[in-house]
């Protein structure tokens, strides 16, 4: 493994070195914020599911990541906001690491 990461660093030149610690660091950033996504995806659909099975308010509403809400369907609107957000700026994030990568 390691004589395989000494033959590319042979081959690549000091700019492309010097470019891998940034990528790398960017590509952790994605992997937290693709997981993140995948996390919420869950405790939205099971909201839908039983929007009144938990009178005293989810785990994103005692962590503080949401208020408390008055209605189940305020509280799904939020977690769906929430949720399509995430998605949002993980995309954004991926293409800014996609156009950083191929510049």
């Amino acid at each position: 493994m390691i004589k395989i990461i000494q033959k590319t660093l042979r081959v690549l030149t000091r700019r492309e070195k010097s470019r891998i610690p940034p990528l790398l660091l960017m590509m952790l950033v994605s992997a937290a914020l693709e997981a993140l996504g995948v996390t919420l995806v869950i405790p939205v659909v099971s909201r839908i599911l039983s929007p009144a099975g938990d009178a005293g308010g989810g785990l994103q509403t005692r962590i503080g990541l949401l208020p408390p809400f008055p209605g189940a369907g305020q509280e799904i609107s939020a977690m769906l906001v929430l949720l399509i957000a995430v998605f949002v700026v993980k995309n954004l994030f991926l293409q800014l690491q996609t156009y950083l990568q191929y510049r």
